[in-house]
């Protein structure tokens, strides 16, 4: 953390006003009224099947039962989280690092719809900066 505390401080606070902001227009039962009913999420995630979540949840869930599944779940996701640590730790500058945690966390995240899936284009902008081409689905370099 040496140097990041002015990071960590500006996350805090943009955290702080995002679960605050909302109250002044919402009314202060909104926080309450979320959690109640992400309470009653049992089978779902975020109101969705598991199955319609394009994640590693999704994925395993339509192969697997639940046990299985969450099991290959948890298990699958500590690789992409220990591949993100270690290109932090060994690359800079920070963008990389940072495509790296964005595409891990798509992977990860428990609620993922297809919408979700349009942040794919940070990692893709990145990858385009320091590769120089992009490579069709086919490896057919289309620029260089």
């Amino acid at each position: 953390m040496q140097g990041r505390w002015r990071a960590l401080a500006s996350f805090s606070a943009a955290a702080a006003a995002l679960a605050v902001l909302p109250m002044a227009f919402l009314g202060t039962s909104i926080n309450q009224v979320y959690i109640r009913q992400a309470a009653s999420w049992h089978a779902a995630t975020g109101g969705f099947s598991a199955q319609a979540n394009q994640n590693l949840a999704g994925f395993f869930r339509l192969l697997f039962a639940a046990p299985v599944a969450t099991v290959l779940q948890w298990a699958c996701s500590v690789a992409p989280l220990a591949a993100v640590a270690v290109i932090a730790r060994r690359c800079r500058p920070a963008d990389l690092p940072f495509a790296g945690a964005t595409v891990t966390a798509l992977l990860v995240n428990p609620h993922d719809l297809v919408h979700g899936l349009s942040l794919l284009l940070i990692p893709a902008a990145i990858a385009v900066r320091h590769a120089g081409y992009v490579v069709a689905l086919a490896g057919i370099p289309l620029s260089h």
